[in-house]
């Protein structure tokens, strides 16, 4: 009998059919809240899903809505307690890109495993379970080293059963209609052991039922240290799916996966490589053609292969999924599709047969031939077919030719087929896809679409490189004259009076995150288009994430910021379709002055707003004084460092747009730096140059001075400046920024130190909190600043010498302040010093050596703070864990352990 060691539960839970509902059931609440606390670690105190608003909940909410690529609404809508209730895996879900591992990367430390099939389901026959149980471990076996024995008796590595109810590993199964299976990731004991739930149905091959070979495939990637993938079409993504036994291949993903673990296979021979390993779709993929494109009650589909995406009207993020997951019956892909209005049907066509759904459920005597329809026998596909609104007959694309067919008397029109270019002129291509949107037509052909109005025949936009996670980007106006495209581009100097005294929440969303009217006032209602902006903004500025709109989230649409929407973005970014200027001499002019700032200092700041870019690109400006020019510039604001929010907006003239990185000038908050000593960051300069290039004229012996970059919270080298606590929070400072970590959220917000403390030091040596006064001191060099949370106090700052300190004393590297003795350590060197916070004033004796009290510290301390009764000393990378009661050493860990990185 193995022994129970600490491991990964891993289950399936089961499917329940599920409709739409307007209005979460008690029942609904309580299924919702297990499965967030089970798959999403929603702790008990946050009490029920939907009734209360707590930020935890919608936080949990938001979380599985985004693993999931639902639209983000942080309610318990239809679309997300469907999910919920599909057959899935029952480890949690990790925010994770595409495959992950578990913790720590567990794995086997050898390339030869054990099995061992310990009983059997009566649902199947022996041969028929041995033969799923073989064929699921060689899905992996196949792409590497690994190499699966079976044996018969005694314990094996991976020891399979099937059991119901209490079997014996202190995780009972549930009975019919819940669990699945659950599995164990690889450790010592019961690690890599997969258990089935006997009072499930398993079959061969049959839909009627969960086909083992596929349950046993997904468990298995658990048994070898693969976690979840968001990738739908993954074989380690939550949810089960269908798919036919007999001709599976490990998707991409998954490939990816375990290679990423054990390598890829040895044996295999290179000569007779096996079938390509199947890929998610891109949707933005420039090269990508779509198979169909349909509506259905309001939704667009796109089809690609075995998947496709749900796009809302509310929302600009798809949803991407597997055809067989909401249509079972369906084939694995498709040819063509559309939506009757006549009939509210759903149609899909692949090769000579036809599939009609009613939403979601097959209609009864279906599929057919294309025949149904009056097509041709010759006709063995369609390419493409449309449902036109207007005249309510649906156009059949096949080759270069096109059929009518009359929706109301269900039979073809006469005179058809007809040749495309008839009626859709510039189309020379065959057509891929076609559906109607807002009036008008949208014909694919290949990578391009085409917008036509049906009435008048005429071709109005070609799009290309249609991505539905953006815009459709313009590119030519097919029999138009093309005019020059001019980037207008309006200074907008910080939006003060919008967010001066009271700022109304959906107001900013609405300017800044593209809310729509109709969604109504932020708090008053839960409409989920309100909560996906919050989120929006909330992910952007790196806040913690709640869908609500709590005081950090107030306070930073109060701050002052530029006028020009986010993005959502990673670190720099552009205009759609790249927008940039097509020469590199521009023209500016001042319209007027601001009556701040003297004519000559408006001037030179304008100017060196402008060198802000030149100096690394081609640019090159030029002024003038009257007539138009590239760049208009005018005042109507003030309050703020022109040169500063000058270079910002200029950015935007010349293509780029908001960065969500709180280092970079295009961040969108307005935060003071010193003009004088201004060099353009990292993150800028790649943005900008990504239109330009760079600086051909810049002397290569005598660079510049090197742009700042933001740091990293997970670069092993990293070494903090300082860490402090604040009110509950964790503060991590590194150069000129620090890191924000809650206890409630596992995603730390990084900013600027003088984003929050405007008349702090730039950066810091040290900083501690002290519980007696209930304040944040931040020290650098000589001087010391005390801080009420955010706000300076008055007569600070001061010296060092006036806590005692010796005036030999130039620094400090690091404060810590103890709870139990309420007294600070200063440490110095090799040597700390002790503060009595409550007589303020220097214990006796020290300084003392670091090492008479920190065993095992050899090298500077370099930050230092207590949390939830340890002390944590950081020493260039590292951290050591103490007990100060004790002088105990317990743990040395990376710096980053309390950032949440996976790197320690």
């Amino acid at each position: 009998m193995k022994t129970f060691d600490l491991c990964v539960l891993l289950s399936l839970a089961v499917t329940v059919h599920c409709v739409p509902i307007p209005q979460a059931s008690q029942q609904d609440e309580e299924f919702a809240e297990s499965y967030l606390k089970r798959f999403y670690n929603l702790t008990e105190e946050t009490g029920p899903v939907v009734r209360r608003g707590f930020s935890p909940v919608v936080e949990k909410l938001v979380e599985m809505q985004r693993f999931f690529r639902l639209q983000v609404t942080g309610t318990l809508d239809a679309d997300t307690m469907a999910m919920m209730k599909k057959p899935r895996c029952g480890v949690p879900d990790n925010e994770v890109a595409s495959y992950s591992t578990f913790g720590n990367n567990l794995k086997w430390d050898k390339n030869s495993l054990t099995y061992r099939i310990e009983n059997y389901t009566p649902d199947m026959s022996v041969s028929e379970v041995d033969d799923s149980i073989n064929r699921a471990l060689q899905v992996w076996a196949k792409v590497t080293p690994l190499r699966f024995t079976r044996i018969y008796s005694g314990t094996a590595d991976i020891m399979i059963s099937f059991g119901s109810r209490a079997h014996g590993d202190y995780y009972p199964f549930d009975g019919p209609g819940n669990t699945l299976a659950h599995a164990f990731a690889p450790s010592p004991g019961i690690g890599g052991d997969a258990h089935f739930d006997e009072d499930e149905t398993f079959t061969f091959r049959s839909n009627n039922g969960y086909v083992l070979f596929l349950v046993a495939a997904h468990e298995f990637g658990h048994s070898l240290g693969l976690s979840h993938s968001d990738d739908p079409g993954a074989l380690m993504y939550p949810v089960y799916s269908y798919g036919n036994p007999d001709t599976f291949v490990l998707p991409r993903d998954d490939v990816n996966g375990i290679q990423s673990l054990y390598g890829s296979n040895p044996d295999k021979d290179p000569v007779q490589p096996g079938p390509t390993p199947p890929t998610t779709p891109d949707a933005c993929d420039s090269t990508l053609v779509l198979d169909a494109v349909a509506n259905l009650r309001g939704e667009m589909l796109f089809f690609k292969d075995s998947f496709f995406w749900r796009s809302y009207p509310q929302s600009y993020k798809p949803q991407q999924s597997l055809i067989r997951n909401f249509w079972p019956e369906a084939p694995t892909s498709i040819d063509a599709a559309y939506e009757s209005g006549q009939s509210d049907r759903i149609y899909f066509f692949k090769n000579h047969k036809v599939w009609a759904f009613n939403a979601y459920t097959l209609e009864r005597g279906y599929p057919k031939t294309l025949t149904s329809f009056g097509l041709p026998r010759t006709v063995k596909k369609i390419d493409a077919a449309l449902y036109d609104v207007d005249t309510r007959k649906t156009l059949f694309f096949v080759g270069n030719k096109y059929y009518s067919y009359d929706e109301a008397r269900k039979t073809m029109d006469a005179g058809f087929p007809k040749r495309l270019d008839e009626t859709f002129t510039g189309l020379t291509g065959k057509v891929t896809a076609a559906f109607q949107y807002r009036g008008f037509t949208y014909i694919y052909s290949g990578p391009q679409m085409f917008e036509y109005s049906l009435r008048s025949k005429r071709p109005l936009l070609l799009y290309k490189c249609w991505c539905p996670l953006h815009h459709l980007l313009l590119l030519i106006v097919p029999g138009e004259n093309i005019t020059e495209l001019c980037l207008n581009v309006f200074l907008l100097i910080v939006v003060e009076k919008l967010l001066k005294s009271k700022v109304n929440g959906e107001s900013y969303l609405k300017r800044f995150y593209n809310l729509t009217e109709e969604t109504g006032p932020v708090v008053r209602r839960g409409f989920s288009p309100v909560v996906e902006k919050l989120v929006e903004m909330q992910r952007f500025f790196r806040l913690q994430v709640t869908g609500t709109l709590d005081a950090d989230t107030m306070a930073m649409m109060k701050k002052p910021r530029c006028g020009v929407p986010d993005n959502e973005v990673a670190s720099y970014s552009t205009f759609g379709n790249n927008l940039k200027w097509d020469k590199n001499s521009l023209t500016y002019r001042i319209e007027n002055y601001t009556p701040d700032m003297s004519v000559s200092e408006v001037d030179d700041s304008i100017n060196r707003a402008l060198q802000v870019w030149a100096k690394v690109t081609p640019l090159r400006f030029t002024r003038i004084y009257s007539g138009t020019a590239d760049i208009m510039i005018s005042f109507g604001s003030r309050g703020y460092v022109l040169f500063l929010v000058a270079a910002h907006e200029f950015g935007h003239s010349l293509g780029l747009s908001h960065s969500d990185d709180p280092g970079a000038l295009m961040y969108p908050v307005y935060s003071y730096r010193n003009p004088d000593t201004f060099v353009l960051p990292r993150d800028d300069v790649n943005g900008i140059q990504s239109l330009y290039g760079s600086n051909p004229d810049k002397d290569p012996i005598q660079p510049g001075p090197t742009p700042p970059t933001t740091p990293d919270a997970c670069d092993s080298t990293m070494v903090l400046d300082a860490v402090t606590t604040l009110r509950g929070e964790m503060l991590f400072f590194k150069d000129s920024f620090f890191w924000r970590s809650y206890p409630q959220s596992n995603t730390p917000q990084q900013s600027l130190i003088k984003s929050f403390w405007p008349n702090a030091p730039t950066n810091i040596d040290a900083a501690y909190e002290s519980r007696q006064s209930d304040r944040v001191f931040l020290f650098k060099n000589r001087k010391v600043w005390a801080f009420s949370g955010y706000t300076p106090v008055h007569g600070y700052p001061k010296r060092l010498t006036s806590f005692g300190l010796r005036r030999n004393v130039k620094k400090i590297d690091a404060a810590l302040y103890d709870v139990e003795s309420r007294k600070t350590l200063f440490f110095v060197g090799n040597e700390y010093y002790s503060y009595d916070e409550a007589r303020r004033t220097m214990d006796r004796g020290f300084p003392k050596r670091v090492d008479e009290t920190f065993l095992g510290l050899t090298g500077k301390v370099t930050a230092a703070f207590q949390y939830k009764s340890f002390t944590y000393i950081y020493s260039g990378q590292h951290m050591f864990e103490y007990n100060l009661k004790s002088k105990r050493l317990y743990r040395v860990l990376r710096n980053s352990y309390f950032l949440h990185c996976s790197n320690f």
